[in-house]
């Protein structure tokens, strides 16, 4: 095997940071001037999409450090009690990780459903967190919309952003 250049090696350092920088992309939408009313109240899940989708397909590419900052960059982001979105998302990965030997190489349909019961409980979670940390339940109608939104929108989100980003990953 030839020696790499050091732009061949910038260019796969660059590849497998794929995984983290598509996961913060997604992060930032929530916070993005839409123009829609309510949006940051119902914008959807679309960090811990990314950290589901990457804690099966490359788990070596989201090790739980990256989940860990990428909710804490969330939090910060979105103004939730520091730590909440740290929590969810190592959670969330935590439990993908023991469940991945089922859930790997499945259909994408598979796959989604599987999202459903993931974001369920990071919802209930974030919710639980935010009205402990703050001492004001919020109406837990708007956390499920986002949670449903963000069911609805998985396919879109892997099909736009993450397995694109996955084919241009080199192998394993």
């Amino acid at each position: 095997m030839a020696a790499q250049t050091p732009l061949q090696r910038l260019d796969q350092s660059g590849r497998k940071l794929l995984p983290v920088l598509s996961a913060l992309l997604l992060g930032v939408v929530p916070v993005l001037p839409t123009g829609i009313p309510e949006w940051p109240e119902l914008a959807p899940p679309l960090m811990l999409a990314a950290v589901f989708y990457w804690s099966l397909a490359r788990p070596d590419l989201m090790p739980p450090t990256a989940a860990f900052a990428l909710g804490l960059f969330q939090d910060l982001l979105t103004g939730a009690p520091l730590g909440s979105g740290a929590l969810t998302m190592v959670l969330a990965q935590w439990v993908l990780r023991s469940q991945q030997r089922f859930l790997a190489n499945r259909p994408f349909y598979l796959l989604w459903a599987a999202f459903a019961p993931v974001a369920a409980v990071a919802t209930i979670l974030e919710w639980l967190v935010y009205a402990l940390f703050t001492f004001h339940a919020v109406p837990i109608l708007s956390a499920l919309a986002r949670m449903v939104l963000g069911v609805v929108l998985f396919p879109v989100v892997a099909w736009i952003v993450l397995i694109p980003a996955h084919r241009v990953l080199p192998q394993e």
